[in-house]
């Protein structure tokens, strides 16, 4: 999966308040960096 699409994939989730998202071993550290992102700009737009 290319990063472009893992990220497309992963932000409509956080957005929607999903708490628990299955990886792989070897993309957990991904995963993890991917949420982080979506949830800061969250809370960004929260301050806003």
């Amino acid at each position: 999966m290319l990063v472009r699409d893992f990220f497309e994939t992963v932000d409509p989730l956080v957005d929607e308040g999903v708490t628990s998202i299955s990886a792989n071993v070897d993309a957990v550290r991904d995963v993890q960096h991917g949420v982080k992102r979506v949830e800061q700009k969250l809370l960004l737009d929260d301050v806003r």
